[in-house]
This record gives structure tokens, sequence and C-alpha cells, in this order.
């Protein structure tokens, strides 16, 4: 009888035993199985990482805008001011030249208004001796309703004009016609212009890719723009929104 009862025991603890180990088996397969995808998920973002990096070290041109415009008001004026500003960082890894010259406008593909062959910009205003005219960046643009039943907006024709700011000049003001970007620097392009009515307006900031950018961009690894012809151009562009009042409100966008 004792030998029973001890043969019984034993069985028992095999049996529990043998649950254990089974248990321990699976929850070590279990956790094997987490920390395999964990580590292939961590390397996989690693990776990833490294690629995104190596991508962004071989670009040229990176760009962020941010674009600002306030309306301004002064007492006893029925004229309405809006004030722009566009900041803009260079995160790439060379310096970036932002023209403002018209590249339909070359009568001589040799001379141009940007770029270390334009020389000191005070002795040789654009749109004299074979320079090409200034294109300004700036657009703004009142909006109105296109018509009673329309959800659409359009141009306002009356207040639809480009705007640019100055260089003092020995001989006079002249158009600012480049702003260059140093890697890992942010420059500043602001003026002021003036409108008439109240309402929402549009500003736009464009800026075309210059021929010396363009063609750095064709030889580099990962280029952040691909030309498919000077007819086809690239530009940098950045807009914003301001309702105007008459109680100096002011909108920002922001680019990535």
């Amino acid at each position: 009888m004792c030998q029973n009862q001890e043969l019984s025991k034993v069985d028992k603890v095999e049996k529990v035993s043998s649950i254990i180990k089974s248990f321990v088996t699976v929850l070590a397969v279990i956790v094997g199985a987490w920390w395999t995808w964990h580590t292939f998920s961590v390397l996989g973002q690693k990776a990833k990482s490294d690629l995104e990096i190596e991508d962004l070290r071989h670009r040229e041109s990176v760009l962020n805008f941010e674009l600002k415009a306030a309306e301004r008001t002064l007492i006893n004026d029925k004229n309405h001011y809006i004030e722009i500003a566009v900041h803009v960082r260079n995160a790439g890894n060379s310096d970036v030249s932002l023209c403002f010259e018209n590249p339909d406008d070359k009568k001589d593909a040799t001379k141009t208004n940007c770029g270390v062959k334009a020389g000191y910009p005070c002795n040789a205003p654009p749109g004299l001796n074979g320079l090409p005219s200034v294109l300004p960046p700036l657009h703004i643009v009142r909006l109105i309703s296109a018509g009673e039943k329309s959800n659409q907006l359009i141009s306002d024709k009356d207040e639809d004009f480009t705007a640019t700011t100055y260089r003092d000049c020995p001989q006079g003001p002249v158009p600012v016609t480049e702003m260059r970007v140093q890697v890992g620097q942010t420059e500043s392009y602001s003026t002021g212009v003036v409108v008439h009515k109240t309402g929402l307006y549009r500003v736009s900031f464009l800026a075309y890719v210059t021929d010396e950018q363009m063609e750095r961009e064709m030889k580099s690894k990962s280029p952040s723009f691909v030309p498919l012809s000077r007819a086809t151009r690239p530009f940098w562009k950045a807009e914003t929104f301001l309702v105007v009042e008459g109680a100096g409100r002011s909108a920002h966008q922001t680019s990535p």
C-alpha cells in the first residue's frame, strides 16, 4: 500500500514537472519571438533612419520656408498695409542662391544678375546691358467669389500685383535680384505693400532655380528635383493667406 502511494506521489511530481517544463518552453518561445521581432524592428528603423540620413547628406538643395504676413494700419489712413517676411533656412549640404530674374528674358545666356559671375549688384542694374529683367518674388492678390452660386474664389483684378524689395545703391534704389543662403543659415526677405480693400488675400513667394543649381542637382546622387528641361524650370514656392479687415491681423505658413 505504501509503495503504491509513493508511486502515486512520484507520478504527480512528474506531471507537475512536465507541465512546468511545457509552460517554460512555451514562455521561452513567446519571449524569443517577441525579442526577435523587437530586435529586427529596431534594426529596421535604424536602417531606415540611416538611409534617410545618408540620402539627406547627398541632397544638394533642401530649403525650409516660413512666410509671414501681417496687416498694419495707421490712424487717419484709409489704406491698409501688409508687412511680409520670408525666412529661408538651408538644411542641405551646399549653398543655395534664390534668383529673382526672369528666365525667359535672357538675351545673353552668359549674363545673369545672380551667382558669382554677377559681381557687385550695384554696378550692374538688372534689365540693362543685356541683363535679364527682375521677376519680383512676391505676388499679392485679393480673392473674391466667382459668382453668387459659386463656391470658387477668383482674383480681384484691382488688387493683383507683384512686389520686391530694394537695395540702397549710390545711384539710387536697385531691386534685389538674389538671396544667397549658406548651409545651416537662415536668411530673410521682407517688404511692405499697400492695399486699398479689405478681404481675403493670398501672399506667395516664388523664385526660379538658377542654371548653376540645376546643373549641380543633375550631378547629385539624390537630387532634390529633376529638371525636365529649361522650359519646365523648377522653382521654390511658399504661400499664406491673410484676412485684411483693419484690425491688424496676421498669418504665416511654414514648409516642412
